[in-house]
Formats: C-alpha cells, structure tokens, sequence
C-alpha cells in the first residue's frame, strides 16, 4: 500500500452503500520514522547558549514541530514543558539558542515530531542536562614560577609579580622598540570554551599591546587604560597559552580563568 498522508476510511452499510461515515481528517501511512540524534542523552548544554538540535529525517514530511520535555527527577515521567518550535524544516537540524532564563535540570528531553500526524516522533533516549558552566581558575598570578618566562630586552626584567586586579597580578614593562616579555604554560582543555583574563596599560603615554598566542599563533591582541577583562574562544586539547607584550611600556595581567561552552 502507497505512503501517504492523505488516507480516510469510510465505513457503510452492507446493504445500502448510502449509509456510511468517513475519518473526519486525513491519517498517514508511513513506515519511515524519526530518530533524534541529540541531544540524545548525557550532553550538559548551558542556558545562554546555541547548540544544534539532530535528527535523521527518516520522513517524507517538508515539516517537524520540536518540543522540549521535562522530569522532576530520573525515575519520574516526563510531561511537556515548552514548545521548541512550531514549524522548522526537516532538514536533520536545527540551531536552538537556549533562552539564559530557562531552568537549570538534570531531566530534560527533545521530542521531535511530524508536522502533520503527531503520532509520528521520536525523543531522546535519555535524559540531558541544562546547567550553567562552572568556571574554573586556572592562574591567579599570585606566582608565574612554572611559567615559561623570557624577555628579549637587554634593560628590562621579564615579567614579574606586581599589584593586579584582585590582589597579586603579573607586570611587564619594556623599554623600548622591539623588546618584548613572554610567559608560557600548558594546559588541557577537555572541552572547547573561553578564556577570559583582566589586563591593563599602567600609562596613558605607553605605547604597547597584550598579545595572547596559543601555541604560538596570535588570537588577540588589545589595550586598555582601566581594568578590562577580555575574552577569547578556546578549543579543546592540549594548547599553550602565552601572554606577551612588545615595544615600550608597562602591561599588568590578573585572573585567567575557563568556562566550557
């Protein structure tokens, strides 16, 4: 028997083909279906951010609707909490920014379902988490002894412990064109996320920049007469991160933290 959407039944008397009563709406045939394929469980995703829904569209539909249910714990069921989107293409994805305000919970699940004939979905295996990322501090600068620390300045010290923003903080001062301080460390990154680090010139009449390399390519480079944290997009692995700071003037460096997207 073809596929479908549009199929009704109609039942009649035997005896008079007149008396008879037909499906009030269209029912499908279909032996495709949907499968999600994430969140499909134990993903943890950050309200605030932008990730991708997946599916196999397995479904002669142009159209799916996406939904988003909830438990209140791991063995309870799970009910509707709130609508994804009323309409998006069958394509296999879809990009859900994830409203900041949503609640955090361990027990969330998509649901993905045809447009036209509800019947026909599928949902995530298992649960996944919505939770806000925890920031981890991986350099206060209250001590840069197992950093990498060189100068190119015949005149100058490399970088050293100074004042910074909360306390203790790392401070470069150059004297002239084309001296420069670098210091450098190794770190594992188990997810891809932001570093973010406060900085600033000591001098309004300085002329030079923080650089920030990873794994000695340049990513960032700023300046900036007040207290200013910046932030810089982090892949995942082994990477090292180095600061560095070149020509004539003063840079402090304070509290280098990651947050996993």
């Amino acid at each position: 028997l073809s596929e479908s959407y549009y199929y009704k039944i109609r039942i009649e008397d035997y005896y008079d083909s007149s008396d008879y009563d037909e499906s009030d709406s269209y029912f499908t045939l279909s032996s495709q279906s949907i499968t999600v394929t994430s969140p499909n469980g134990g993903e943890v995703w950050s309200p605030g951010s932008a990730q991708s829904i997946t599916w196999d569209e397995y479904i002669s539909s142009s159209i799916v609707k996406i939904k988003l249910y909830r438990s209140s714990d791991s063995s309870g069921s799970y009910t509707f909490y709130q609508t994804i989107s009323t309409s998006t293409s069958n394509d296999g994805s879809y990009n859900w920014v994830i409203s900041s305000s949503l609640s955090e919970s361990y027990y969330y699940k998509i649901r993905i379902e045809d447009y036209y004939d509800s019947s026909d979905y599928d949902e995530s295996d298992s649960y996944f988490t919505l939770s806000s990322p925890s920031i981890t501090v991986l350099e206060n600068f209250e001590s840069i002894s197992d950093w990498t620390n060189t100068t190119s300045s015949n005149n100058d010290d490399a970088w050293i412990i100074s004042s910074g923003y909360s306390g203790n903080g790392a401070k470069s001062t150059c004297s002239g064109y084309g001296d420069g301080d670098i210091i450098s460390k190794s770190f594992y990154f188990s997810t891809e996320g932001k570093l973010t680090f406060w900085f600033k010139r000591l001098y309004v009449s300085d002329y030079n920049n923080l650089y920030l390399l990873v794994d000695g390519d340049d990513v960032w480079n700023a300046t900036a007469y007040e207290w200013t944290q910046a932030e810089v997009d982090v892949l995942s692995g082994s990477h090292t991160i180095s600061f560095e700071t070149r020509f004539s003037g003063t840079i402090l460096l304070d509290q280098l933290e990651f947050t996993p997207n």
